[in-house]
């Protein structure tokens, strides 16, 4: 099971993306700008989202039509995606595809059960 390869104890699981506020939808009161490179706290839900996905293209984020968040989600030095197989060296092939079928920033991407 990807779960038990990766992480041995289950005391030590944890989410993957556990961030601590989601601005402007949850915004942390007590929230520090220490990066004045990025336009939120380090631990900011998306941010953490985009530390693992990397930057969305101008494709994925043509689903937003908000233009304020398209603004806030530009605000965001521009990352790379990381390697989930460096993140989950526990996991088959197989999991890293569903994994990476189910984490898509794009809704439209996102694997489905149809």
């Amino acid at each position: 099971m990807m779960a038990e390869d990766n992480v041995q104890d289950h005391m030590e699981r944890a989410p993957i993306f556990p961030g601590n506020s989601c601005y402007p939808l949850s915004p942390d009161a007590n929230q520090q700008y220490i990066d004045e490179d990025s336009p939120c706290n380090p631990s900011d839900q998306l941010n953490l989202i985009l530390e693992m996905l990397g930057t969305p293209s101008s494709e994925d984020k043509q689903f937003i039509s908000d233009e304020n968040a398209r603004i806030y989600l530009d605000s965001f030095p521009i990352k790379e995606k990381q390697d989930l197989s460096n993140i989950f060296p526990g996991s088959s092939p197989n999991e890293l595809d569903v994994l990476e079928g189910l984490l898509q920033f794009n809704p439209s991407k996102r694997m489905t059960l149809d």
